[in-house]
C-alpha cells in the first residue's frame, strides 16, 4: 500500500499543479477542489474507514450510535439542537485517528474486533438552527469515507437533504448507505411505502442500489436495527475497507477529470 499511496500521492500533485498553471481551464475551482478532497483521502488510504452519521434534526443519529455501542456515548434529547460536540465510536488502537479527522472529535474507545477498521462518528444535524453545526458538517463531509444518511418519516424527503446533499454527493460517491429510523411510528405497510418512496426519490438524486435499513432504537430487539449492526460489524473488513476507500479517491478524480476536461490527461505523462 504505502509504493501505490505514494505514487498516487505524487500524481494528484501534478494534477493539481497542473490545475493550477493552465490558462485554458474554465471550471478551475471545481477541479481543484475535487483534487483537494481526493488527496486527503489518499493520505488516510491506510486508515481506519471515517464513516459519518447524517441527518436533519431529530432523526435519531444519536441513538443510533448509543445503541450501537451499547451505552450512552453521544447525547440524545428532545432538545434541539442536540449534538454539538461529534463523538466518534473507534477501536482502542485508533483511537488517535479521532483528532485527526477532526479537531476536538470525542473519542469513545471499544476493543471490538469486528470494529476495528471503522471509525463511526455521530456528527451535528445539518439543518440546525446553530449554523455553525451545518459548517461543521460541510467541512467533514468531503474526508468522510462513508456517510451513513439517517432519516425519519418526518424527513425522508426533506428538500435540503436531498438538493444540497444527496444530489451533489451521488457525483462523487458510489456506495450509499441510509437508515430509515423510527418505523416504530409507522404501521408495517406505511413503513415500507415510505422506503419505497425514499429509494424512488434517490433514483432521481442519481443514487443508484442504495442499502436502506428501516430501524427503531426502541423497539425491543427491533429485526431492522439487528440487521444494520450486523452490516455494520460484518462488512467493513479490512479488505473492503482498503478497496472503499481507493474507489472514493478515483471517484473524486473522476469528479476533478470532468471539471477539468479534454485537458486533464495530459498530467499522466511525464
Amino acid at each position: 500500500m504505502t509504493d501505490f499511496k505514494a505514487a498516487l500521492l505524487g500524481w494528484i500533485d501534478r494534477a493539481t499543479a497542473f490545475a493550477r498553471e493552465s490558462r485554458l481551464l474554465t471550471r478551475r475551482e471545481g477541479a481543484l477542489k475535487a483534487l483537494e478532497d481526493a488527496r486527503a483521502r489518499a493520505a488516510a488510504l491506510d486508515r481506519p474507514l471515517r464513516a459519518v452519521l447524517i441527518g436533519g434534526t431529530g432523526v435519531g443519529k444519536s441513538s443510533i450510535i448509543n445503541a450501537i455501542a451499547g451505552r450512552a456515548i453521544s447525547e440524545a434529547s428532545r432538545r434541539r439542537p442536540t449534538t454539538s460536540a461529534p463523538v466518534a465510536y473507534v477501536h482502542e488502537a485508533h483511537a488517535a485517528e479521532a483528532a485527526d479527522f477532526a479537531p476536538g472529535l470525542r473519542a469513545e474507545r471499544h476493543a471490538e474486533e469486528p470494529l476495528r477498521h471503522l471509525l463511526l462518528a455521530d456528527l451535528p444535524d445539518f439543518d440546525s438552527r446553530a449554523v455553525e453545526h451545518r459548517a461543521l458538517v460541510d467541512a467533514l463531509l468531503p474526508r468522510a469515507d462513508q456517510v451513513i444518511w439517517v432519516v425519519d418519516p418526518d424527513k425522508y424527503n426533506d428538500g435540503l437533504l436531498h438538493r444540497e446533499y444527496l444530489v451533489r454527493e451521488a457525483r462523487v460517491r458510489e456506495r450509499f448507505v441510509v437508515v430509515f429510523n423510527k418505523t416504530d411510528t409507522l404501521p408495517p405497510q406505511e413503513a415500507k411505502l415510505c422506503c419505497d418512496d425514499l429509494a424512488a426519490t434517490l433514483r432521481v438524486d442519481g443514487v443508484d442500489a442504495p442499502a436502506i435499513f428501516p430501524t427503531s432504537t426502541v423497539a425491543p430487539a427491533d429485526p431492522g436495527f439487528a440487521a444494520f449492526a450486523e452490516f455494520l460489524r460484518t462488512k467493513f473488513t479490512e479488505k473492503y475497507v482498503r478497496e472503499l476507500k481507493a474507489a472514493n479517491v478515483f471517484r473524486f478524480l473522476q469528479a476533478a477529470a470532468q471539471d477539468v476536461g479534454e485537458f486533464f490527461p495530459v498530467v499522466g505523462h511525464g
